[in-house]
C-alpha cells in the first residue's frame, strides 16, 4: 500500500488543525498513524475509491481523511482497540457508565473525515451520497 499523502502534507495540514498539536508532534510515529489511519478508510468496506492514474495525485479530501484518521486514532489511543477487543468477544454491554456496542466488522471511522468522505461512492452503489455512521 502506498499512501496518499506524504508525512510533510500532513504537517502542513495539521499547523492549522486548531486541537492538533497535543497529538500530532514531534517523537509521535507519525508515518504508522497515516498508514493505519489509510488502512481503516480503505478496509472499512464503506466508500469506493478509483486509483489515480500514474503520475496523479490523490485529491484533497482523501488526504485530508487519512490526516483526521491519523489525529482520532492519536486522540483515542488504545480505546478503540479495547473497545473493539470487547466487541470481538461478543460483548455487547460493558463498564460502569454502561456502554453499548454494536458490532461494527470494521474500524472505527472519525466523523470529520467521514464528513470529507461524503462525494465519494459508497460500495454497492452506483449513486454517490453521504453516509451518517
Amino acid at each position: 500500500m502506498s499512501l496518499w499523502l506524504t508525512e510533510t502534507y500532513a504537517d502542513t495540514y495539521f499547523d492549522t488543525r486548531l486541537g492538533a498539536g497535543d497529538n500530532w508532534a514531534s517523537g509521535t510515529d507519525k508515518t504508522s498513524a497515516l498508514t493505519t489511519a489509510q488502512a481503516d478508510i480503505e478496509n472499512c468496506n464503506v466508500w469506493e475509491f478509483d486509483d489515480p492514474a500514474s503520475g496523479e495525485d490523490y485529491d484533497d479530501a482523501q488526504k485530508q481523511a487519512v490526516c483526521e484518521q491519523a489525529l482520532f486514532l492519536l486522540q483515542q489511543d488504545d480505546a478503540l482497540d479495547k473497545r473493539m477487543g470487547l466487541q470481538a468477544q461478543g460483548v455487547m454491554d460493558a463498564g460502569v457508565i454502561n456502554e453499548r456496542y454494536r458490532l461494527t466488522g470494521s474500524a472505527a471511522i472519525a466523523p470529520r473525515a467521514v464528513s470529507l468522505l461524503r462525494g465519494y461512492a459508497v460500495m454497492g452503489t452506483t449513486s454517490q451520497f453521504g453516509l451518517d455512521r
